[in-house]
């Protein structure tokens, strides 16, 4: 096993890294391979065998797509909802540490933002159901100076055997891909005679190992696939058994100390009763069965729409088609045979039981899946209750559902520790300023890793209600209030599609002062208290982008100017009144606007005759009110 000069010091560490992925990927060979059974039936990449039939094509899966169905519908439930992350203070009774806090949980927020988390965990919920595990791998991405979330493939994943409850970061764990004698040759140029000397083809693969423990990080050379990759066999303390080549195939490519002090992972597996077995690897069987019965089925099908033709013949005489050729009944050609008593089709339908028999199979795989048709949108019975069909599905996933959450809970506590880790031993006082996209903190936030991370790196990463999506969580938070066993505001925050609920508290308080605003409005323009006009300049102001607030404050200010106007003075009579201070539309003195002047009466009569024309009538008037003369 070469190793470079410059690398000499971590030989030893190279040596037992490399007997130890051996050994493992001796021992995990069940597992992968089921694994892998698991993936080709879910991409549909494998095709039935049938009976050895001259002609007869090869068939792909014809049956409903179980096993995708099933890891599609699982993960798609259980993120429909996403996790909530707490911080929790080391002395909640000081200011300074409730600040670092709230700190360390807007960068979490920012690097779950940054890597995309609801991907993340999309590609990890379909692993953990068709394989039986994932992968969260935190890295060092050297070009921002910062960690980075991203998922690693189960298949190439070789972490410290573990327990299947127990969820932590292992001691230690290796990655193993393939990559051309090309692309090895280009990123690391050192290894190109190395390579040179041992591929005998460009078509050749290579094994590459990436290492990490606690000190260490490796890159190097498994060696050449289909030889020592596959061929060599190692005994438990990974002595080597039997091969064809001694360990000459492989090469230390880098080699560096890990700063982040732990193993930056968590490869979290399914509760399971003994050993680690995904879900859906236990419905192969069936699936393989009716797929095999859907493709004879088909078959059976295509020779009752096309039967076989049997001609027999008159007294043991060969039939023979007049002219040498049969023609097709479509061009309208009469058939002419000689020597033959009749002919007639064999028509083979399909049986009845081949059917029911797939019928059966189907059920069994879904019900063994936890993957009910009515996912599907098929229901069975006389369902006509909507709820109905959504509770049924819902008991259907539900317990899978809430240990699903609960494990990626866990997994993220992990995982929030190795970011912690990571930014600290890298860059420990470099000053990020990032955008904290998280549960609704959306805003940017300042912090020094040294100063945050130091004190602790412990959170708490729960879903507020586990085992259920954003319509069942609406349907008993709302049942939950209206029989008063939680509040307004904690049904908020324990709600998958509220963000944040301090700013939603504040938004529902807002909107019902506004409509306390308008309905206050109306009835002032109703009773006559507030012109209509004021009213509308209101709403003016509104369209044109000012907050109703601030329009209702701008139009105060206005009727203000406009009753000082009214208030400087009596109205000459030879005087104009300003047209702003005239009712116009409004009821006179609504407003602010001047009342209208009264009208303008006759003066009484200065003629003196006229005077006493008028007093002589009203002596000549009888007592009572009588007619005169009476």
């Amino acid at each position: 096993m070469p190793v470079p000069d410059r690398y000499r010091r971590y030989e030893d560490a190279w040596h037992r890294a490399v007997e130890t992925v051996h050994h493992r990927r001796l021992t995990d060979t069940l597992v992968k391979r089921q694994m892998m059974d698991v993936a080709e039936r879910y991409n549909n990449a494998i095709v039935f065998p049938l009976h050895d039939v001259e002609g007869e094509p090869e068939f792909p899966a014809l049956a409903a797509q179980i096993i995708s169905d099933a890891v599609d519908g699982f993960a798609t439930r259980a993120n429909d909802t996403l996790p909530s992350l707490w911080a929790p203070a080391v002395d909640p009774t000081a200011q300074s540490h409730r600040r670092r806090a709230e700190l360390r949980k807007e960068a979490w927020g920012a690097t779950y933002y940054e890597s995309h988390l609801p991907l993340r965990l999309a590609k990890g919920y379909r692993q953990l159901y068709g394989y039986g595990t994932f992968c969260l791998f935190v890295e060092p991405d050297h070009e921002a100076k910062r960690a980075r979330i991203v998922t690693r493939d189960p298949m190439l994943t070789y972490p410290e055997p573990m327990g299947t409850d127990e969820i932590r970061a292992p001691r230690d764990i290796a990655f193993v891909y393939g990559r051309s004698p090309q692309h090895l040759k280009a990123l690391y140029p050192e290894v190109a005679e190395f390579i040179d000397r041992h591929t005998t083809s460009d078509d050749d693969l290579w094994d590459v190992l990436e290492w990490q423990d606690a000190e260490h990080c490796f890159i190097g050379i498994l060696g050449k696939r289909a030889t020592q990759s596959y061929l060599r066999r190692y005994s438990a303390t990974g002595q080597v058994l039997y091969g064809d080549h001694s360990m000459d195939q492989s090469f230390l490519l880098r080699a560096y100390p890990n700063r982040a002090g732990m193993v930056t992972a968590v490869c979290p597996a399914a509760v399971t009763l003994d050993r680690m077995i995904a879900t859906v690897s236990r419905i192969i069987p069936h699936t393989d069965v009716l797929n095999k019965l859907a493709a004879l089925d088909f078959i059976a099908s295509e020779k009752a729409v096309f039967p076989h033709l049997v001609v027999l013949g008159e007294n043991g005489q060969e039939p023979e088609i007049v002219g040498g050729q049969f023609h097709d009944g479509r061009t309208g050609k009469v058939n002419l045979v000689q020597n033959a008593r009749t002919v007639q089709t064999l028509n083979l339908a399909p049986g009845p039981q081949t059917q029911v028999q797939m019928s059966n199979l189907e059920r069994a795989a879904r019900l063994s899946s936890g993957n009910p048709a009515v996912f599907q949108g098929e229901s069975t019975g006389s369902i006509r209750s909507g709820q109905t069909v959504t509770q049924l599905a819902s008991y259907s996933v539900d317990p899978r559902l809430k240990e699903a959450h609960r494990i990626i809970g866990y997994a993220l506590e992990v995982i929030n520790e190795a970011v912690a880790a990571t930014e600290l031993g890298y860059w420990p006082r470099r000053k990020y300023t990032v955008f904290s996209g998280w549960e609704g903190t959306n805003r940017h936030v300042t912090y020094r890793p040294v100063d945050i991370w130091t004190e602790t790196r412990k959170s708490v990463v729960a879903y507020p209600m586990p085992g259920m999506d954003a319509q069942n969580a609406t349907v008993a938070i709302a049942a939950l209030n209206q029989a008063r066993m939680l509040s307004r505001r904690t049904g908020m925050a324990k709600h998958p599609l509220v963000d944040n609920p301090d700013a939603e508290e504040r938004a529902l308080i807002e909107e019902a002062l506004d409509d306390a605003i308008v309905m206050s409005g109306v009835q002032l323009v109703a009773s006559g208290q507030m012109a209509w006009t004021d009213l509308a300049r209101v709403r003016e102001l509104v369209r044109e982008g000012k907050m109703i607030e601030d329009a209702i404050a701008q139009a105060q200010q206005e009727a203000q100017e406009r009753q000082a106007t009214v208030a400087q003075g009596p109205i000459a009579p030879d005087q104009v009144l300003p047209p702003g201070a005239m009712p116009g539309l409004n009821a006179p003195e609504a407003g602010g606007q001047m009342a209208l002047p009264p009208a303008e009466q006759g003066a009484p009569p200065s003629n003196p005759e006229q005077f006493e024309q008028v007093i002589a009538a009203l002596m000549a008037a009888p007592p009572g009110g009588g007619p005169a003369g009476g």
